[in-house]
């Protein structure tokens, strides 16, 4: 049955001892209700609005609510919206927020605890359960540092990510949110897939409404936008739906020869015999490993425990496509120091594949396959004059919850 519905039964089989507080609610309740703004009806739909109604006379909160409502009705103007947001101390998910008179008695001691939400989205593919999934979290507030590394852990996936709003769009810029990256172990400087999956999380939902974000980073101001997909089409109950690609604006990550007395411990981790070129990242400290071909890539079987003994950060191997295949180059990212044996698609890794590749192939415009179990696809271009790498690519979201702590 309707939420409505629901709420009309409660009020009409009130006892008469509420008779009179219910008769003057029904009008108010069901007249907000059509002027509560869209993601609050969303979720008193999913809740707990019927159990408010029919609680009024128990719970201290309930008068707050009827005198919030009945000011609401009565002194609001037909454009304002009420609006509940989750709040802190009490067993009830919402409270009214800001579009209540200052004269109404403040309720911030029983204030529901907030609930944040989430999504895990799937990133650099267009099906669900391929790709590499990040969890994707919406912050109203700043929260500590252990809570953030908890929650990744508890995930337990390549990636965590956090978003924070700081700006809202501008007519002259694009709408700004804080953005921090968590394996289950760490906090890392830069990532790619659970950008693109911030990215996707933030479009798909409506939360911003400009083509393009910009994302405050320990990496610096990274950019996303929307590009159109020209070759895709796709209906949705009967309507065309927007086909995009995301496109992350990122940093190139410069490498360098690497030169070390550990070389052959890179071979027993990787447990290969052949290795056509070695280089280390200057900035995450990862070793990069090129391979005689992309077969060998996928192949490949590492060693967990001896990638855990060799130097540096993590291990990225790559190697060149077979001409027949669509792609210019496959490649591989392993990291269980972070907490990751496999990162099934790295984007940031490309920011050091991409430099290379094009000293070797002599072009900038790239598709890359990640070549892990769950695979994925990138489209690249590589800025020279700017040092900047475009990562192209699309996600799909598989789950969406909240937290409750």
């Amino acid at each position: 049955m309707d939420k409505e519905a629901n709420i009309i039964t409660t009020l009409n089989s009130s006892s008469p001892k509420r008779k009179g507080h219910v008769n003057a609610e029904k009008i108010a309740v069901l007249n907000a209700w059509h002027r509560v703004d869209c993601r609050t009806r969303e979720a008193l739909r999913r809740s707990f609005l019927s159990e408010l109604i029919e609680g009024y006379e128990v719970v201290e909160i309930s008068f707050c609510l009827q005198d919030c409502i009945r000011a609401f009705i009565k002194e609001s103007g037909d454009g304002d919206v009420l609006v509940l947001k989750p709040g802190r101390g009490s067993s009830l998910p919402f409270i009214l927020h800001n579009s209540v008179p200052s004269s109404l008695p403040k309720v911030s001691s029983i204030m529901a605890k907030k609930l944040v939400q989430y999504s895990v989205v799937d990133a650099f593919t267009d099906s669900p359960f391929k790709g590499n999934p990040a969890a994707v979290c919406l912050l109203d507030e700043d929260r500590h540092e252990d809570w953030l590394q908890s929650v990744a852990l508890e995930f337990n996936i390549s990636e965590t990510c956090y978003l924070t709003r700081l700006t809202h769009s501008e007519s002259d810029s694009p709408p700004r949110f804080r953005l921090k990256w968590f394996t289950p172990v760490a906090e890392v400087k830069l990532c790619g897939h659970a950008t693109l999956a911030a990215a996707h999380s933030l479009f798909s939902r409506g939360l911003v409404k400009s083509n393009a974000i910009e994302f405050e980073t320990l990496s610096g101001i990274l950019t996303a936008k929307k590009v159109p997909d020209l070759e895709a089409t796709s209906v949705s109950n009967g309507e065309a739906k927007e086909c995009y690609f995301i496109e992350l604006n990122f940093p190139t990550v410069p490498s360098t020869d690497f030169n070390s007395a550990e070389v052959s411990a890179i071979y027993k981790a990787l447990n290969v015999s052949t290795i056509i070129d070695m280089k280390i990242t200057t900035t995450s400290e990862d070793i990069f490993v090129v391979l005689p071909s992309a077969k060998s890539v996928v192949e490949l079987q590492p060693q967990f425990d001896d990638i855990q003994k060799c130097p540096g950060r993590g291990i990225i191997v790559s190697g060149q496509a077979p001409s027949e295949s669509g792609f210019d180059f496959y490649s591989r990212f392993f990291c269980p120091k972070f907490g990751i044996n496999e990162d099934p698609v790295c984007g940031s890794a490309h920011c050091a594949l991409a430099p290379y590749w094009s000293r070797k192939l002599g072009k900038n415009d790239f598709v890359a396959y990640a070549a892990s179990p769950r695979s994925g696809v990138l489209n690249i271009h590589l800025d020279e004059q700017n040092q900047r790498v475009l990562l192209r690519g699309k996600a799909v979201t598989v789950m969406e919850g909240s937290l409750l702590v």
